[in-house]
């Protein structure tokens, strides 16, 4: 007999594979990256050096196609791991697939933030750099802020608070109540989530901060 709920799932994140790299396909297209890329590219390289460049990317960009889903399966399940840390704390009897169905379903409200940045750059912010691109998160303290004088290992924090990253919080909270029956989906959140993604902005910060020594 078929799992209907495993094969839900596996709809759910072919789908929001599918998509991810639907809207990353977008953003090249519309937005003109190879092209910013090229013109960051030529005040540092000789031109040999960028059809090098752009040779190897062309011939590897097969390989993202395989790392993407690996990375977002990836991100999925620690999450899930995270809620469920949470949920041990705070009572909540939820498996681990349980988890992962929710974080799968919330993750694809990112896919606005993501689409936004496209259609800010397409219609109205039409003069950008490729690091203005890479950079800008909807609706974020770094958007709304002068960051020339911020050094780069300070932007990824201003980047994370956003009213995309609040609204996911209480998507989870709302999926997770509604799935336990509970009302502390928000405590569920706040004492699993919360601190996991404090260590993985702490550990971004310290790489950013090594890389740029």
């Amino acid at each position: 007999m078929i799992d209907l709920k495993k094969t839900t799932t596996l709809f759910l994140f072919l789908g929001l594979m599918i998509l991810s790299l639907l809207l990353g396909e977008m953003a090249i297209y519309f937005l003109k990256m190879n092209q910013l890329v090229y013109k960051d590219l030529s005040e540092q390289l000789t031109l040999k050096q960028m059809e090098e460049f752009f040779n190897t990317k062309e011939r590897w960009a097969w390989v993202s196609y395989l790392i993407i889903p690996f990375l977002l399966f990836l991100k999925l399940t620690v999450i899930a791991w995270a809620l469920g840390i949470g949920g041990f704390f705070n009572e909540v009897s939820l498996s681990h697939r349980s988890y992962f169905r929710i974080v799968l379903v919330s993750e694809y409200f990112f896919l606005i933030p993501a689409l936004s940045k496209i259609a800010w750059f397409y219609f109205f912010e039409t003069d950008f750099t490729y690091e203005q691109v890479q950079q800008f998160v909807p609706f974020s303290l770094q958007s709304i802020m002068d960051t020339s004088s911020i050094p780069n290992w300070a932007l990824y924090p201003l980047q994370l608070c956003n009213l995309f990253e609040l609204a996911y919080w209480f998507i989870l909270a709302f999926l997770i109540g509604k799935a336990s029956k509970a009302n502390n989906g928000i405590k569920v959140v706040s004492t699993g989530y919360a601190p996991a993604l404090l260590v993985w902005v702490v550990f971004i910060m310290f790489l950013t901060l090594n890389l740029s020594i």
